[in-house]
């Protein structure tokens, strides 16, 4: 894909150290015309999401995966990690949005349902099977992608909390009682001190933020203003309606993983717990990271409205310990190691955390029926002992 994902999906060779080829699809660049009718659209695996909102912007529907690697991440790619994003509480990841799809088996062999519908109950859904398989089990190439409606009015608005658990309290009942809001994020104090010392507009410093985004036929403002108006714990609420200025709100979470970088070298971990124990986790995260390395910095942002957390650790002396730590706590709270940004070569050998034997059997036999030579992704998701 774009070679954006986090976990050394791309990486030659995973862990083994046999010679390998890479395979770029980026001249894959299809652009069939939108389905006005249906709400769908055929582009090539080499498409960016950037270059797809484009292509079907004007048309009355809008496709809803986006991500702050927008310019880089390929449709490919998001199909091969099953990639979410901040509209995913509301309208699912990367799976949800597949219609149809075009990919080639490890032996040549090419699969061809560009012409899905979305009611079709007719056996296997392959597609859904190699959505998420990082490549171990075939070569994305093309795919028809459902679309949504374009909201007549949509609304952007960042509310400062005094603490994070109100930040993560409020952020769960605009989700619960506001039914126009397609997007929650949440972003830590020390993500927006981060923010504020990189010179970014930053609302108010000092601050834990919750960013929200709904869109209906009517004006959502009022009904959002009245919602955030009975929330606990808020310091101040700014809000945008035209495009440009809720696109200069939206730089603010797109910029985090940046301005955090600025701080040091981070160990980057995402992981996913149930949304009633959010508020456990997050407040449990500094001891658990603190007694790893006292030095440590902690900056804890991601997707208030599906438990999705990205845990971005600073300065740390030993990451594998630290990496057990964390998911130690996650996978207690009965949560995943990864919410989005797949396994690779770093979370591979980690699976059994939150995988059965039995599931991880089945695994294997999956790749080896539709890879039976082992070449695509070798030790990805099924470990070469595995297959």
């Amino acid at each position: 894909g774009g070679n954006t994902g986090l976990v050394g999906a791309s990486v030659v060779g995973g862990r083994n150290l046999d010679p390998a080829i890479i395979v770029s699809t980026r001249r894959l660049r299809r652009f069939d015309e939108v389905d006005t009718v249906a709400g769908a659209v055929t582009v090539g695996a080499g498409v960016t999401l950037a270059e797809l909102t484009r292509h079907v912007a004007g048309s009355g529907w809008r496709f809803v995966v986006d991500f702050g690697a927008r310019d880089r991440a390929t449709i490919g790619g998001a199909i091969a990690t099953n990639a979410g994003g901040s509209l995913a509480a509301r309208f699912g990841s990367m799976r949800a949005q597949i219609i149809g799809i075009e990919a080639v088996l490890g032996d040549g062999t090419v699969l061809d349902h560009l012409h899905g519908l979305r009611k079709d109950n007719t056996g296997y859904c392959l597609a859904q099977l190699l959505c998420g398989s990082e490549g171990t089990l075939g070569i994305v190439t093309a795919a028809s992608l459902a679309l949504v409606a374009t909201p007549a009015e949509s609304v952007t608005a960042v509310i400062g909390f005094d603490s994070l658990d109100d930040a993560v309290i409020g952020a769960a009942a605009l989700r619960r009682r506001l039914v126009s809001v397609e997007a929650v994020e949440f972003v830590d104090e020390a993500c927006v001190g981060a923010l504020f010392d990189a010179g970014l507009a930053v609302p108010w410093n000092g601050q834990h933020l919750v960013m929200v985004e709904a869109g209906a036929d009517t004006d959502p403002t009022g009904p959002l203003s009245e919602m955030v108006g009975s929330l606990l714990g808020v310091a101040g609420v700014a809000v945008a309606t035209d495009g440009r200025a809720r696109r200069e709100l939206w730089s603010i979470r797109d910029a985090v993983p940046e301005v955090i970088l600025r701080r040091g070298r981070p160990l980057k971990l995402d992981v996913a717990v149930p949304p009633a124990r959010l508020v456990t986790c997050l407040a449990r995260l500094p001891g658990v990271v603190s007694a790893i390395d006292p030095d440590a910095q902690l900056f804890r942002f991601g997707h208030a409205g599906d438990g999705n957390i990205h845990v971005n650790v600073v300065d740390v002396s030993d990451e594998d310990a630290m990496t057990a730590a964390v998911l130690d706590l996650v996978v207690s709270l009965g949560g995943t190691i990864s919410a989005e940004h797949g396994l690779g070569v770093d979370k591979t050998h980690l699976l059994s955390m939150v995988r059965g034997p039995d599931e991880l059997a089945a695994f294997g036999r999956v790749k080896r029926a539709l890879d039976p030579d082992g070449i695509l992704n070798p030790g990805v998701i099924v470990q070469a002992s595995d297959h």
